[in-house]
This record gives structure tokens, C-alpha cells and sequence, in this order.
């Protein structure tokens, strides 16, 4: 790649629309049902809501919330993969 290929992926990026609606559409219809947000305010999860009501999304805000929501799902991380 050169510099100008990209600085021109960067602006055509930057530009683009971003496909919220369709992409929370998607993971729905995939089988995902709920969203887990991380951060300090709960933005991700009132897009999310605008989208589908249906969708349960836990917030994650603190170190200690974020180990007990991966102790509580029994998530671990095996080859890159999340389970």
C-alpha cells in the first residue's frame, strides 16, 4: 500500500455512512439477543434500543463489573475465539 492509497481508504472511511441499524440488524438475526456495552456511559446501548427494544444490553463500567459478567457467561478466549 502507499501513503496515498491510504490516506484515501482513511477519508473514503471517514465519509462513509455508518450502518448501525443494519449491523445490530444482522447480529438479531444471527441469534444474538443480547449486547454487552463497555464504557462509561451507556451510548452504544440507546442506539441499540432505537433499533430493536427486544435486545437486552448490560452495562459494563467498572473492572469488577466486567470480570463478573465474564465469570457469570463462563467466557474464555481460546485461539482468538470468543466462547
Amino acid at each position: 500500500r502507499t501513503k496515498e492509497d491510504v490516506i484515501n481508504r482513511i477519508g473514503k472511511q471517514i465519509c462513509s455512512p455508518v450502518l448501525w441499524e443494519k449491523c445490530v440488524c444482522e447480529a438479531v438475526e444471527r441469534g444474538m439477543n443480547q449486547f454487552i456495552e463497555i464504557g462509561p456511559k451507556p451510548v452504544l446501548g440507546g442506539l441499540v434500543g432505537t433499533v430493536n427494544k427486544q435486545i437486552e444490553v448490560s452495562r459494563l463500567y467498572t473492572w469488577s463489573s466486567i470480570i463478573v459478567k465474564c465469570v457469570t457467561f463462563s467466557l474464555f478466549i481460546f485461539n482468538g475465539l470468543l466462547f
